[in-house]
């Protein structure tokens, strides 16, 4: 019975491809990464700080990548960002009931100690809200949707195999 039961969870285990208990993609020879304050292109103060924050999570929390700082790090990951606020739905009156902040990530992994660029990718998102809906706001949940989903790309293009 106890066999039985090990070969079923065994098959079950087996069934849930794409998912590993192992951490992203080693960088060969890489154990430390400090994530740099992105550049802001775009008009939205301190986006740039929180979307670098955000990264910086993400990573401690799905790699083997270690933080470290710019002067000790293995590999520095550095960026341009910028990002807009767009009305996508007006009332009768021409109020905004609906808006989408839209904007852009250009990321590049460098090892620190050669300069040689690891990794080198441009992801782009959007997020919608409807302005004065109770729990819904730019500076809410707007932008810390947005800061999220992007810093969960970044984290998945260090994913692929180099």
């Amino acid at each position: 019975m106890r066999r039985a039961a090990w070969t079923v969870a065994l098959l079950l285990l087996a069934g849930c491809s794409g998912y590993s208990t192992e951490r992203l993609t080693d960088f060969p020879g890489a154990r430390t990464i400090a994530v740099l304050p992105f550049e802001n292109t775009g008009f939205r103060r301190d986006l740039e700080l929180r979307l670098s924050a955000a990264v910086a999570r993400e990573l401690r929390a799905r790699t083997s990548l270690a933080p470290a700082t710019a002067a000790s790090a293995d590999l520095l990951l550095t960026g341009r960002m910028g990002a807009e606020e767009v009305p996508t739905i007006l009332d009768e009156a021409g109020r905004v009931v609906q808006q989408r902040l839209a904007g852009w990530l250009e990321v590049r992994v460098v090892e620190r100690a050669t300069g040689r660029v690891v990794r080198e990718e441009r992801l782009g998102g959007f997020e919608e809200f409807r302005p004065g809906t109770y729990g819904e706001s730019l500076e809410g949940s707007g932008t810390d949707e947005w800061v999220r989903r992007l810093a969960e790309r970044v984290a998945q293009v260090l994913e692929r195999p180099l």
